[in-house]
């Protein structure tokens, strides 16, 4: 059976706006007419004020209560046309507004109202810009470690197919600043470029760029050729996902323990092993001290490499003094490691 295709985003954010400003010029329509009626009255029958309103409000709601006012052929004129303008606006603003409730324009902008606030309370999060295969497991893989996620997509079924997973989506092209920006990418901690167009990639890679300078954004790139053009455009690093998986899968037939225990280091639900990146604060009680003076290694914990002023050094000796902003990779039990992540913050 062939289903009638979903309306884009834009569509439905006008067909409710169109929608709004109807039910709006209804209730203004029945507010003029109120305006009209007191001052009506006030002229053709000499009417206080309250009197009238009262007679305005029986009239257009027609009640039909006694008139407390004596109306002259002049005056039962007016009341006539105020009745028929009365009946009309009430019966227009009525009917727009069981089209907005009944259609779901509002609580489709109760939830984009929510979903945009929880957009902007957002930081550190991750922006994944694709929800197909690759871009799905990037953000399972990222909420399995606890992170926040964001994925941008222009296929509204995938976007559906995230949120109902638990994860915000922003429904619209990621080449676009202002789709990067509805995702908070000011505020995030890196963007992820996993589409399987590689020209789409390039262009969300320069807008990530011109939008955020200063935030790593890895790429996906589907052909060799598109490597060298993610870099210039400006990623900070690219993947292959059928490079990578050609070498894993090589990996296990030619090394399979070291395939093994690389799989499960990176598993975030290893309960046994785990290997992370620790941030020696400025102020940690750390700096200074060597990796043989912090004592890690009698909790199990071992400093397989060191970042350091944007380079790397691949196993430090133990006289390894640590310094302010040092990033190390560290190996060990997940408990003894977070322990350890904690004071080095703080």
């Amino acid at each position: 059976m062939l289903t009638p295709p979903r309306p884009a985003p834009a569509q439905q954010a006008a067909a409710t706006r169109t929608l709004a400003r109807r039910v709006i010029w209804g209730l203004g329509a029945m507010v003029a007419l109120t305006v009209i009626g007191v001052i009506g009255f006030m002229l053709v029958a000499a009417a206080s004020p309250l009197d009238a309103l009262y007679m305005t409000v029986v009239t257009l709601s027609t009640v039909g209560y006694n008139e407390i006012v004596p109306l002259d052929q002049g005056g039962r004129v007016f009341a006539i046309a105020l009745i028929i303008a009365g009946i009309s606006a009430i019966g227009y603003t009525g009917a727009v507004t069981v089209e907005y409730l009944v259609s779901g324009h509002l609580l489709a902008r109760l939830v984009q109202r929510r979903k945009e606030q929880a957009l902007a309370a957002l930081h550190d999060h991750f922006i994944v810009c694709g929800f197909g295969r690759v871009g799905a497991g990037i953000s399972e893989n990222l909420r399995a470690a606890g992170r926040h996620v964001v994925t941008i997509d222009q296929d509204p079924e995938r976007c559906g197919e995230a949120e109902s997973l638990g994860v915000l989506a922003v429904c619209g092209n990621a080449a676009s600043a202002e789709t990067l920006r509805a995702a908070g990418i000011d505020r995030a901690t890196a963007v992820m470029v996993s589409t399987g167009d590689d020209a789409a990639n390039v262009y969300t890679v320069l807008s990530a760029r011109a939008a955020a300078a200063h935030i790593p954004v890895i790429a996906r790139a589907n052909t060799g050729e598109t490597v060298d053009r993610l870099t210039v455009a400006g990623a900070t690093r690219v993947f292959s996902p059928h490079a990578a998986g050609a070498q894993h899968m090589a990996a296990y037939v030619l090394k399979p323990n070291v395939a093994w225990a690389l799989s499960e280091l990176l598993d975030e639900k290893s309960k046994d092993m785990t290997i992370e990146e620790v941030a020696i604060a400025p102020g940690s009680s750390y700096v200074g001290r060597t990796i043989g003076e912090v004592g890690l290694r009698q909790h199990g914990v071992e400093v397989m490499a060191i970042g350091r002023d944007g380079g790397q050094q691949f196993l430090p000796d133990r006289d390894e003094e640590l310094q302010p902003d040092d990033v190390l990779v560290m190996i060990g039990p997940p408990r003894n490691v977070r322990q350890f992540a904690v004071q080095a913050g703080s």
